[in-house]
């Protein structure tokens, strides 16, 4: 994968993928506490977090972007859709 030349369609496609995978490890990590849950449509991790204002259990859906990266066509309706609940977050790898 190492190539002193430019990197085919395919080694990249295998690194940007590497790369979300590590992104998404960093996310799950970081809301361990609040029992993430991984999906697969629209958002990458679905996030129960207790308000203590409210006494209250609150969802957050959680859309993990590396670099560069931007959302898609589903993934701009579902943030839309679900207005504060969905956060997108930025993880510089």
């Amino acid at each position: 994968m190492y190539s002193f030349g430019k990197r085919t369609k395919k080694e990249n496609l295998e690194r940007n993928k590497a790369i979300g995978q590590v992104g998404e490890f960093y996310a799950g990590a970081r809301h361990a506490f609040d029992k993430p849950e991984r999906t697969g449509r629209g958002h990458d991790l679905k996030v129960k977090t207790f308000n203590p204002k409210t006494w209250k259990e609150e969802t957050k859906y959680i859309e993990v972007k590396t670099g560069n990266a931007k959302l898609s066509p589903l993934q701009k309706k579902e943030k839309k859709k679900k207005g504060s609940r969905y956060k997108v977050e930025r993880y510089d790898i």
